[in-house]
């Protein structure tokens, strides 16, 4: 299995999810899929 991003990792990742307007799948895709797993958007 790979790496658990950092709790700092996720927090930074759902703020710009929250707060860019972007989809929540474009964030995935600019954070690494593999590191930000978004379920729904």
């Amino acid at each position: 299995m790979g790496k658990q991003a950092s709790a700092e990792f996720r927090a930074e990742a759902v703020r710009v999810a929250l707060t860019s307007g972007l989809p929540r799948k474009q964030v995935a895709v600019r954070w690494g899929a593999n590191k930000l797993y978004a379920r729904r958007g």
